[in-house]
């Protein structure tokens, strides 16, 4: 496997453990379940790692994805956490990783 691949994959796991967590749950109950947040949090960063390590000729068929951003909101949750409210979480989990998903998905490696 071409370490791309991995990371394709990498990002495609997480964003689908981030909305089996979320499915089926208010933005309260998510803000209120410390475990979930913090869990969908750690899953964001691995995200913008992944995408960090991704060449650019593996995000190049993918222009729609804003990868710089991607990589720009796991630095925040890393380095500077305290500014990020759990509202731009929840429209992340909400708008963005669904997007990321189905956009990434036609790239992953075949196994």
């Amino acid at each position: 496997m071409r370490p791309d691949d991995a990371w394709l994959l990498d990002i495609a796991i997480a964003a689908r453990k981030v909305l089996k967590f979320t499915h089926d749950v208010t933005f309260d109950e998510f803000v209120a379940d410390e475990e979930k947040f913090h869990a969908v949090m750690y899953l964001v960063q691995n995200i913008g790692e992944a995408a960090t390590r991704l060449s650019q000729e593996s995000k190049d068929p993918v222009p729609d994805i804003p990868w710089q951003q991607i990589a720009g909101m796991r630095h925040r949750l890393v380095h500077d956490y305290a500014k990020v409210g759990p509202s731009r979480v929840w429209e992340v989990v909400q708008s963005d990783i669904p997007k990321l998903l189905a956009a990434v998905e036609p790239h992953l490696p075949d196994f």
